[in-house]
């Protein structure tokens, strides 16, 4: 079995790290999105009172949008976790699963909120959204220092 030195391995680090970036840039901007899409249901939206999810997840388009939204965030901040650890590319397959348990966090206490309408609920929403937001934040930054880093390694000699 032939061994790989890391000079020979850093192409394919970068290319492991660029493909993880492109991801954390996208979940990134979803999560903005997603902020923006919170706030302007916390300030312009009321609930209907109808305990039934159908009914509330059908009220109101934004917050349609709102609710898928986050499931689309949640399943797509799973995959970039499977992928950071499948890819090896170290440090970041545990960012990227904080960002899944802070997603799952507020997709549960959104759920709560849809059938209790207490505000501690929405401040979970809050965290969780938030929290995962500034987290994958960190990932980008982090996988783009990776990507400097691994930019400016020098290539193997031929020779060697």
């Amino acid at each position: 079995m032939s061994q790989v030195s890391p000079a020979e391995n850093a192409p394919s680090i970068h290319r492991a790290a660029e493909r993880l970036r492109h991801l954390g840039v996208v979940l990134f901007g979803l999560l903005v999105v997603e902020c923006v899409i919170g706030i302007a249901l916390a300030m312009y939206v009321s609930l209907p009172s109808s305990p039934s999810f159908l009914t509330v997840f059908t009220s109101v388009p934004l917050l349609t949008a709102h609710i898928a939204l986050a499931f689309l965030l949640t399943v797509v901040a799973l995959y970039a976790t499977l992928l950071a650890m499948r890819l090896r590319v170290t440090g970041i397959a545990g960012w990227e699963a904080l960002t899944t348990v802070f997603l799952l966090l507020a997709v549960e206490q959104g759920f709560a909120f849809t059938f209790n309408q207490n505000n501690m609920f929405v401040l979970g929403m809050v965290v969780g959204f938030l929290g995962a937001l500034v987290v994958q934040g960190v990932v980008v930054f982090r996988l783009s220092q990776k990507i400097k880093a691994t930019a400016t390694e020098p290539a193997p000699s031929p020779g060697a």
